[in-house]
C-alpha cells in the first residue's frame, strides 16, 4: 500500500528474521541501536535486500533517504489457510463489495453508523427479535397426542400446523379414556408381535454378531437408530425397540456378514438377509396402520436394504415414506420450537434431530445416485444440528460401538455437506435449473468456495490421515469421498462439450476458445476423481478391503471412474498419459469388485465399466459397437482375465480363443450356409443375426 494511509499489520512477534550473514547498511537519520525485524518489508527494502522496520506510513530507511515507501498488498500465503482458499474468499468479498457499490451503499459509512448505534439499539433489538420469535412460534404448529386433534390414536404424537384448523381445539378438555377404545386392538397386535419375537428363533451369538456389525459399520453413516436407547429398550421392551426394527437391522447387517446362516442360498451373497427382509415386510403391514418412531426407523433402513439388492424403485419409495413420516411426527421442527413436547426427554429430542438429519443426508445421496430431484429441502425444516453435549456423555462411549462424540462430528459434517449438495442439485440438475450465463458462473465460484470452506473446517478426527497416520474411523474415508463427489457434480455441467473435445486440425493453430471457468472446472473434475481413487487405496491399505464399506462409496467410485475415462478436452492443462489415468482407474475397478461382495449395484457397475473400457475407441457411426475392434490395453486385459471375463480376441482364431462362444447363432445364420463358405469354416468377422451377450445389458432394477 502507498505511504500515508495507515493499515493494521500483524504484531512483530510473528516476523521471520532474515539470514544472519546479511547486514543492512547504516540508515541516515536513524538513532543508534539495532533495527527490529518487520513482519512485512516495503518494496524498496525488498529490492535492496535491506532490513525494514515496517514503519507506517514510511519505514525509517525510506524516510531517511527521502524515498517513496510502498508496501505490497499481494498475499504472501504464509498462513495456514491454502492460498487458493484465501483467493476465493478475496474474490467473493470483492464481488459483494461491487454489488453494494452498484446499489450506492457506502460500506464504511454504514459500518460506522452501526457501531455507533450498537449500544443504543441492542436492548430494543433483542426485545423485537424475541417478540418476533414468539409470533413465529405461534404459527409453527404443535405435537398432538390428544384425540381431539390426533384422530389417529396410535400412541405417537403427530404434528399439525396452523393451516390444519385443529389448533383451535387445543383448549378443549381431553376425551375420557372410556371413549378411546379404537386403540386397544392395534396395541394388542403390537404386543402379540412382541410376544412372538420373544419366543426366539435365532441364536444369541448370531444376534449379537449382526448387531455388532450394524452399529460398527452401517449405523455411524446412517444413524437413524441410537444404540444406547435401542439396547436399553430391547431389554425393557421400551418404545425404541420393536421386532420390525430388529429385523430391518438384521436384514442390512447380514450384507456385511460372511456367515452362511444369514443367506437363503449359501452360494449367493445377494440372498443375505432375505429371511429377515421377508419377516420385516410382514410386520410392516401392521405397523403402517399407526406408525411410531420405530416404524420410521425401520422404513428408512429398508430403503438401504432394497438399494443393496439393486431394487432402486423400492429403495426410493421407502426413503420417501420415511421423509413423510418425519413430517407427520414433526421431526422437521426442532423440539424447542414446539409448544407441546408431551414430556419429551432430552434424549428423545436429540434422537429426533439425529433421525431428521440422517434422512436429509440420505435424500441428497440417493438423489445423486439415481439422478433425480431431491425431495427433502432445507427450507422445509428448522432443526438444529446434532449436539455433542446432548448426544451422550463421554462415559457412555464404552457402551456403544463408536464414540458418541465421533458420531456427532460425522453427522454434523455430512449434514452441512448435504446442504451444499442440495444447492448443486437444485441449481444445476433440476428441471428448472440456472440458465447459461453470468448467473451460472457466479454460482460456480460461490459453491466452490462453500465446498473448500467445508473441507478447510473439517475436524481432524474426520480426515483420512491424522498426524501422519491413517485414520481408524472407516466412515471418515467415505465422507471425504462424498466431498470429492460433490466437486465432480459441481464441475460436470461446466466441462467443455464432448463435441469440442475432438483434436483440432493443424491449420487451426493453438486452441484459445475455452474460457477460464471451463479450464478450471476440467482441472478440478479430474483432480477430484484422482483423490477418490487415492482415498480408496488408503482405505484398502488400512482396512484390507471395502467388504464392510457403506454402499455410498459405490456412487463416489463410479463417478471417479467415469471422470477418469473421459478424454481431456482440448485447450485444458491436462497432459497426462493414458497409462497414468489407467493407473487411477484400476483401483476404482478393484474397489467396485470388493463392494460387490456386500452390495449388488457395484457388481453391475464393475461389469459395465469393463465393457465401456473395451469400447472406448469405437466410433459413433457403428450401429452395434464391437469389442473386437479395439486393441487391448495391457492393464485392462490383465484385470479382465483375472475376472474370467471375455476380452477382444484374434478374429482368425475363434475356436482356439473363445471355446465358450455360442456357435448356434452362427450355425443358424444365413452366412454359414452361403456357397462361398467352406463347410466348417468360421470367418473372422461374420455378420451375426444377434448379439450373443445381450444378457450383459440387464438394468439394475431387473436384478433378482
Amino acid at each position: 500500500m502507498v505511504g500515508g494511509k495507515p493499515s493494521d499489520g500483524p504484531p512483530p512477534a510473528t516476523t521471520v528474521p532474515e539470514p544472519k550473514n546479511r547486514t543492512s547498511p547504516p540508515v541516515a537519520g536513524k538513532s543508534g541501536g539495532r533495527s527490529k525485524y518487520a513482519p512485512k518489508a516495503c518494496q524498496e527494502c525488498r529490492k535492496r535486500r535491506a532490513k525494514c522496520d515496517g514503519g507506517k506510513p514510511s519505514c525509517s530507511r525510506c524516510l531517511g533517504r527521502e524515498i517513496h515507501c510502498v508496501y505490497t498488498t499481494n498475499d504472501d500465503a504464509r498462513g495456514t489457510a491454502p492460498k487458493s482458499y484465501v483467493r476465493l474468499l478475496q474474490a467473493r468479498i470483492g464481488i459483494l463489495e461491487r454489488i453494494l457499490a452498484m446499489h450506492s451503499i457506502d460500506v464504511d459509512a454504514s459500518a460506522a453508523q452501526l457501531l455507533e448505534q450498537n449500544t443504543a439499539l441492542l436492548p430494543s433489538t433483542n426485545h423485537t427479535g424475541s417478540s418476533l420469535d414468539e409470533l413465529c412460534d405461534a404459527f409453527e404448529g404443535t405435537l398432538a397426542l390428544d384425540e381431539s386433534l390426533n384422530f389417529d390414536c396410535g400412541g405417537e404424537p403427530r404434528y399439525f400446523g396452523s393451516t390444519s384448523g385443529r389448533l383451535a381445539f387445543q383448549t378443549l378438555p381431553q376425551i375420557p379414556p372410556t371413549m378411546m377404545t379404537t386403540c386397544n386392538h392395534d396395541q394388542a397386535v403390537n404386543l402379540a408381535t412382541q410376544a412372538w419375537w420373544n419366543t426366539g428363533y435365532m441364536s444369541e451369538d448370531l444376534e449379537s454378531h449382526l448387531l455388532e456389525l450394524y452399529f460398527t459399520w452401517e449405523q455411524p453413516w446412517f444413524p437413524v437408530v441410537d444404540e444406547a436407547l435401542f439396547r436399553s429398550s430391547k431389554i425393557a421392551n421400551g418404545r425404541y425397540f420393536s421386532p420390525l426394527l430388529l429385523n430391518c437391522i438384521f436384514a442390512v447387517a447380514s450384507r456385511y456378514s460372511d456367515r452362511l446362516e444369514v443367506r437363503s442360498d449359501p452360494n449367493d451373497s445377494n440372498t443375505a438377509g432375505m429371511m429377515f427382509l421377508e419377516t420385516a415386510e410382514a410386520l410392516l403391514s401392521v405397523d403402517l396402520k399407526h406408525p411410531t418412531i420405530t416404524t420410521l426407523q425401520s422404513v428408512a433402513i429398508l430403503g438401504t436394504v432394497y438399494v443393496a439388492r439393486g431394487c432402486d424403485a423400492a429403495g426410493w419409495l421407502h426413503q420417501g415414506m420415511a421423509s413423510r413420516m418425519a413430517s407427520d411426527m414433526g421431526l422437521h421442527l426442532d423440539p424447542r420450537r414446539l409448544p407441546s413436547r408431551n414430556g419429551m426427554t432430552e434424549e428423545e429430542a436429540e434422537l429426533r434431530r439425529q433421525i431428521y438429519w440422517s434422512l436429509y443426508s440420505v435424500d441428497k445421496l440417493g438423489a445423486s445416485y439415481i439422478g433425480r430431484v431431491c425431495t427433502m429441502l432445507d427450507f422445509q425444516g428448522a432443526v438444529d444440528l446434532p449436539s455433542q453435549t446432548s448426544s451422550g456423555q463421554e462415559g457412555e462411549a464404552s457402551e456403544t460401538a463408536v464414540s458418541c462424540t465421533l458420531l456427532v462430528y460425522l453427522q454434523r459434517a455430512l449434514s452441512t455437506l448435504s446442504q451444499i449438495l442440495e444447492k448443486i442439485l437444485t441449481n444445476l440438475y433440476a428441471p428448472k435449473r440456472l440458465g447459461v450465463g453470468g448467473q451460472r458462473q457466479v454460482f460456480f465460484e460461490s459453491s466452490l468456495l462453500m465446498l473448500k470452506s467445508w473441507y478447510y473446517n473439517l475436524p481432524v478426527e474426520l480426515r483420512p490421515v491424522r498426524s501422519g497416520t491413517p485414520n481408524q474411523f472407516p466412515q471418515a474415508y467415505t465422507l471425504c469421498m462424498v466431498y470429492h463427489t460433490a466437486v465432480i457434480l459441481l464441475t460436470k455441467p461446466y466441462l467443455p462439450s464432448s463435441l469440442c473435445s475432438q483434436p483440432p486440425s493443424p491449420a487451426s493453430g493453438p486452441v484459445t476458445s475455452y474460457s477460464l471457468i471451463a479450464q478450471k472446472a476440467s482441472a478440478l473434475h479430474l483432480q477430484a476423481a484422482k483423490q477418490i481413487s487415492s482415498i480408496g487405496d488408503l482405505y484398502r491399505s488400512t482396512f484390507g478391503s471395502f467388504r464392510k464399506s457403506p454402499i455410498t462409496a459405490t456412487y463416489s467410485v463410479l463417478s471417479a471412474a467415469l471422470a477418469l475415462l473421459q478424454p481431456p478436452p482440448q485447450g485444458t492443462l491436462e497432459t497426462g498419459s493414458d497409462n497414468g489415468r489407467m493407473d487411477q482407474i484400476m483401483p476404482c475397478l478393484q474397489t467396485l469388485k470388493e463392494l460387490s461382495e456386500s452390495w449388488t449395484p457395484p457388481r453391475k457397475y464393475h461389469e459395465n465399466l469393463l465393457r465401456v473400457m473395451q469400447n472406448q475407441d469405437s466410433t459413433p457411426d457403428e450401429v452395434v459397437p464391437s469389442i473386437y475392434d479395439t486393441p487391448p490395453n495391457p492393464l485392462v486385459a490383465s484385470h479382465i482375465r483375472s475376472e474370467g471375463l471375455l476380452y477382444p480376441f484374434d478374429p482368425t482364431s475363434w475356436g482356439d480363443t473363445l471355446p465358450q462362444l455360442d456357435y448356434s447363432t452362427w450355425l443358424n445364420s444365413e452366412t454359414s450356409h452361403s456357397p462361398s463358405v467352406t463347410e466348417g469354416e468360421v470367418p473372422g468377422r461374420p455378420s451375426l443375426d444377434s448379439w450373443p451377450y445381450s444378457g450383459l445389458d440387464i438394468d439394475i432394477d431387473g436384478l433378482p
